[in-house]
């Protein structure tokens, strides 16, 4: 492959033996100082010519930068918008055997005074003419994100909200080519922009992400990127669903977060409207209900994973406390067809929990004795893999619970009981903020033939708020 300055040489060889060149301009990533070089950049140049149609009329010249594998002349492609081209200037896409790439355009020496828009990012290689002498040296300032005003950061919201629903639309009728369209279109459009304005806040709108967000690792956290990856769906039908609601809760908390920034008018109204009719078309498509974690995702408790969950079930800490053992296949699938009929019955949401990057079961849990009348349920039967006690793992699963519960399920009150001789499970939910209401006497039959009491623990929808906000900085 040659080099960067052999590429140069070419380039400004023919210029310089061509009297038709008057000039030679760099343009893009190698025009900006920032950013890192690799083999993978293109050479984005800008012959300004006298005679721009003795080169446009036989293409052969382009033969002097090297062996060409593939190229494109767009301005006689006739798919491309007619509005989109200009009459007077031309270009050549050239990619070569050697991997290099050069985009060349040509621009009539008569207009560049008075109509070529040269951006920050300009780096002049040539000037027989002493036409580019106005050009500063090369930024990216063109580039950086602009603050937004109140009425460009309404619009995006509403366009987000509003086109949503026709991602789920066309989910609900199996138009998976349609729902990705829009959601990749103007979802992805209005998410990525508001996005840019949470990165803008944060670095005095100084910096560019670069086309299409590439650079935008650099400006969040690790987290949010982790998350904003899972995003992106394939043509999967209930991941698209699970992308689509990370999607909108990123986008909920950045656009909230800029409205305070910024002091903005932000309608809430309008956002809780929109995902309460998301959450309810997607009860409509009866897809298994799937809870994205930071770490961990709840996923449906099917069979093909039990051979997992056996790995690690024959751990005698696990049923210290808990109504079940499970030290066999005969026993794991006892457990798995009780489950199964529990849920069967809209009773109880039971869990596998997952990990997120490594695919992992790490246990189950679940939402259980589900009161639909009265509007409140259970958190319970929670059982993890031992060497994950202690870890971050049982918080986040059971802030996902509660956050399905209160704002998925509208549950007035989830409870929590413990029994009393189990002091971690006791610490554990007095962390998660649960309020401690008393003691149930005599409440169980032990295994081991005595009769224990359990403690009982609650939280309730007006505290959802403050909880979740302190498990949310808790989890990290």
């Amino acid at each position: 492959m040659r080099t960067p300055d052999e590429i140069k040489k070419i380039i400004l060889d023919k210029a310089n033996a061509d009297s038709r060149i008057r000039a030679v301009l760099l343009n893009g990533s190698r025009a900006n100082s920032k950013q890192k070089p690799d083999r993978f950049q293109d050479f984005d140049i800008v012959y300004v010519v006298n005679q721009i149609e003795s080169f446009t009329a036989e293409h052969e010249w382009i033969s002097i930068f090297g062996e060409i594998l593939l190229w494109q002349l767009p301005d006689v492609i006739e798919f491309f918008d007619e509005g989109d081209k200009k009459s007077y200037s031309f270009h050549y896409l050239m990619l070569f055997r050697d991997g290099n790439r050069i985009d060349l355009t040509l621009f009539p020496r008569e207009r560049f005074e008075n109509e070529i828009k040269t951006d920050s990012l300009t780096v002049v290689w040539l000037d027989k003419d002493k036409l580019c002498e106005h050009i500063e040296p090369a930024t990216d300032k063109d580039y950086w994100i602009r603050r937004p005003t109140e009425k460009e950061f309404r619009d995006a919201s509403n366009e987000f909200w509003w086109v949503s629903s026709y991602v789920a639309k066309g989910l609900l009728r199996d138009e998976i080519s349609y729902a990705k369209e829009m959601m990749e279109g103007p979802v992805r459009k209005m998410f990525m922009k508001m996005t840019e304005w949470y990165i803008g806040i944060n670095t005095n709108f100084s910096v560019s992400i670069g086309r299409g967000g590439k650079h935008m690792k650099n400006y969040i956290s690790g987290d949010e990127y982790a998350t904003l990856l899972k995003t992106y769906a394939d043509y999967r039908k209930g991941n698209i669903w699970n992308s689509l609601f990370l999607m909108t809760d990123l986008f909920k908390g950045f656009a909230f977060w800029i409205s305070k920034k910024l002091n903005f008018e932000y309608d809430l109204e309008e956002r809780d409207n929109s995902i309460s009719h998301l959450r309810g078309l997607y009860k409509l498509a009866g897809e298994p209900t799937i809870l994205v974690g930071k770490t961990i995702s709840l996923i449906p408790i099917e069979e093909k994973y039990l051979d997992e969950l056996l790995l690690f079930s024959t751990n005698p800490l696990i049923w210290e406390h808990l109504p079940q053992e499970i030290f066999s296949r005969e026993d794991l699938m006892k457990w798995y067809h009780q489950t199964k009929e529990d849920e069967a019955t809209g009773k109880a949401f039971p869990f596998l929990i997952q990990d997120i990057q490594t695919l992992e079961i790490l246990g189950s849990t679940r939402i259980l004795d589900l009161d639909t009348v009265n509007r409140k349920a259970e958190i319970g039967w929670t059982w993890i893999n031992p060497i994950y006690f202690g870890t971050k793992i049982n918080s986040e699963s059971k802030l996902l619970l509660m956050n399905y519960a209160f704002d998925g399920l509208k549950l007035n009150r989830i409870q929590f009981r413990a029994d009393e001789r189990n002091l971690r499970s006791q610490r554990a939910i007095l962390k998660l903020g649960a309020t401690f209401e008393g003691t149930l006497r005599n409440f169980k039959q032990r295994r081991d033939g005595s009769v224990g009491n359990s403690f009982l623990y609650s939280i309730i929808s007006s505290e959802w708020k403050t909880i979740n906000e302190k498990l949310r900085e808790q989890i990290g």
